[in-house]
C-alpha cells in the first residue's frame, strides 16, 4: 500500500513538472507582416552616417511647413511623386518603383537609388548608401 502511495505521488509531482514545463515554454511570435508602401508619405527625419566627409554626418528632424516639405506618394501600379519644397518653391519628380521583401529601387529620369525597407505601423524607413556623399542614409516617413 505504501508503495502505491508513493507511485501515484510521483505520478502527480511528474504531471505537475509536465505542466510547468509545457506553461512555461516561450511562445514564439510570429514576425509582423509588412505593411505596403502603398499611399502618401510625408518625410519626417533624415539621419546620414559614414559619409566621405563627416561634416556631413548627422540626424535632421523635419516638420512640413508651407515653406519646407517632402513627401512621396507610391501607387499601386509602381509609379511615385515626390514633392519637395524648399524656401517656397516646389520641385515634383515622377518615376517607377520596385519592391522585394525588404527592398526597393527608385528610378527616376535623374538617378535610380536602391536600398532597404520597412513600414510598420505607419512609418516607412528607407535605407539607402548616398553614391556621391558615400553616406548611409536613413530616411524616415509618416504615413498621411
Amino acid at each position: 500500500m505504501k508503495e502505491k502511495k508513493i507511485n501515484y505521488i510521483l505520478l502527480i509531482l511528474g504531471l505537475i513538472v509536465a505542466l510547468m514545463a509545457i506553461a512555461c515554454e516561450e511562445e514564439s511570435s510570429p514576425e509582423p507582416e509588412q505593411e505596403s508602401i502603398v499611399g502618401l508619405w510625408q518625410l519626417e527625419s533624415v539621419d546620414q552616417s559614414n559619409c566621405n566627409d563627416s561634416s556631413e554626418d548627422g540626424f535632421t528632424a523635419l516638420v512640413c511647413s508651407l515653406n519646407s516639405c517632402v513627401t512621396f506618394e507610391f501607387e499601386e501600379d509602381g509609379g511615385f511623386e515626390g514633392v519637395y519644397v524648399e524656401d517656397g518653391v516646389t520641385e515634383t519628380v515622377r518615376g517607377t518603383y520596385t519592391t522585394t521583401d525588404n527592398g526597393y529601387t527608385i528610378n527616376t529620369i535623374q538617378e535610380n537609388v536602391t536600398g532597404k525597407f520597412t513600414v510598420l505601423n505607419n512609418i516607412l524607413t528607407m535605407d539607402s548608401t548616398d553614391p556621391d556623399s558615400g553616406c548611409d542614409v536613413e530616411a524616415v516617413f509618416r504615413k498621411q
